[in-house]
């Protein structure tokens, strides 16, 4: 019904999508760290995104800015996100790491 859906919030109403975010690196400081894969389950359903380092990767030039791409292109497609320590950690590592590769970060 239209008219329950309008009584939620704004982020439980139809159509949010939702994501719940992780990002595993090999260090905790992102200007030698090398990030080695993220997920992100989606909620309401069993779909999980992911990417992972390769061994070609390792060997490019551009360590991980393949897959810090490929979660940044995600990221834009949810409209909330997330993390368990995500404000300490995965999004300012994220931040650094597509400002060093000068790739566009997502607005909050």
């Amino acid at each position: 019904d239209r008219r329950e859906d309008k009584r939620k919030p704004w982020y439980q109403q139809n159509g949010t999508r939702i994501g719940y975010l992780d990002i595993e690196t090999d260090g905790l400081k992102p200007d030698w760290a090398t990030m080695l894969t993220w997920c992100i389950k989606e909620k309401g359903n069993d779909n999980i995104l992911f990417d992972v380092i390769t061994r070609k990767d390792l060997f490019s030039g551009n360590t991980d800015r393949r897959i810090i791409k490929s979660v940044l292109d995600q990221l834009n497609k949810f409209d909330i996100i997330v993390t368990y320590y995500g404000t300490g950690f995965d999004i300012p590592f994220l931040r650094a790491k597509a400002l060093h590769y000068g790739l566009n970060f997502p607005h909050y």
